[in-house]
């Protein structure tokens, strides 16, 4: 075999390898997909406008693991508490959008980010408006429609590269809307949303 040849050979091999791994990572993906949709079930509920959202009012102990507890307020936020609308006296307010890692799924409320960052300064009042697998989209419009009414000093959107890659009408079989421009406006696309299965169980 001539070293051409032999160079074509270990690259047709090479290329048929690359091809085999990532067919067996995405094979794994879809078969732990019904795991991972189940668990976030567990603390998300389906919204017809932004897709799903955190359960509201949750106050659950040794809720991801043992000394691991998750609370949610009235809105839905991680949080012990209810906030007004009006930042109070003496304090500076930071209002934190994001997906998983502002949510900070498998933590406590007290080790999130937005928790650690409150107890930098006494006067920081922290809200936490993560909601995990979000992508851009959807944090807007949930600013749109709870965060709004809360007066703030400082708007944190908390991106991950992942998150760009979840626009459109779906994430994996979780339906979602988007967002689109048309004739210089932003329109809200694919609500109201449609059930999905993911939630059934």
């Amino acid at each position: 075999m001539t070293p051409r040849l032999k160079f074509i050979f270990i690259q047709f091999l090479l290329t048929i390898g690359i091809f085999f791994v990532f067919e067996g990572i995405v094979s794994v993906i879809m078969a732990l997909r019904p795991i991972w949709d189940y668990k976030e079930s567990r603390w998300t509920k389906p919204d017809p406008w932004l897709g799903w959202v955190n359960i509201p009012n949750l106050n659950k102990k040794d809720f991801f693991r043992k000394g691991v507890g998750l609370r949610t307020n009235g809105l839905g936020f991680r949080a012990d508490k209810d906030y007004s609308a009006h930042i109070p006296n003496g304090k500076k307010r930071i209002v934190c959008l994001g997906d998983s890692y502002t949510f900070n799924l498998d933590l406590d409320n007290e080790d999130t980010w937005c928790r650690r960052l409150e107890l930098l300064d006494p006067r920081l009042e922290v809200v936490n408006m993560g909601v995990t697998s979000y992508g851009f989209d959807q944090m807007y419009l949930l600013y749109l429609r709870n965060g709004l009414y809360l007066e703030y000093d400082i708007l944190i959107v908390a991106l991950v590269s992942w998150d760009m890659c979840r626009y459109g009408d779906h994430f994996f079989d979780l339906a979602k809307p988007f967002l689109v421009i048309d004739n210089n406006s932003l329109l809200v696309k694919g609500v109201p949303v449609r059930n999905y299965l993911s939630f059934l169980g």
